[in-house]
């Protein structure tokens, strides 16, 4: 059964990533919003994350931006909430001609990434590299969803 789900969270993660057709948002004057039906994602995610022992009912979605202060360029980031806030997951977008979609392999950076967000922590993007920051100044680890 194990093997099934893994096999299903692969294939579809697969096209996602490997179809440049997959629009999951846009930008349009300075606003970056999502477009696309993301129900299929969400139980990829979800099931993922159930794979690695963290049972999560993801709810929130967004796309956040940011400055990747080593390239001095801004990137994009679908983000998901859990329902009960404790799990955040955070997967890298490409951006072409203001349309966003799932950076695939040929990205410096697509591997989907979570952390949880007991201990409050701002995930950003610097030099194509994942990087975790809590406000007390401890360091953390943001855990590998998908590679």
């Amino acid at each position: 059964m194990k093997f099934k789900q893994l096999f299903i969270v692969f294939a579809f993660l697969w096209l996602v990533t490997n179809s440049y057709a997959q629009k999951i948002g846009f930008i349009q004057r300075a606003q970056h919003r999502i477009s696309a039906d993301l129900t299929p994602l969400k139980k990829a995610w979800e099931l993922a994350l159930t794979n690695q022992n963290r049972v999560a009912e993801l709810v929130h979605f967004e796309i956040e931006s940011g400055l990747d202060q080593t390239l001095n360029k801004t990137y994009y980031v679908l983000t998901a909430l859990s329902k009960d806030r404790k799990i955040k997951v955070y997967a890298p977008l490409k951006n072409v001609g203001g349309n966003l979609s799932i950076a695939g392999k040929d990205m410096p950076l697509s591997t989907v990434i979570f952390i949880e967000t007991e201990q409050t922590s701002k995930v950003k993007i610097d030099n194509n590299a994942w990087q975790c920051e809590r406000v007390d100044q401890e360091t953390c680890s943001p855990a590998v969803l998908i590679e």
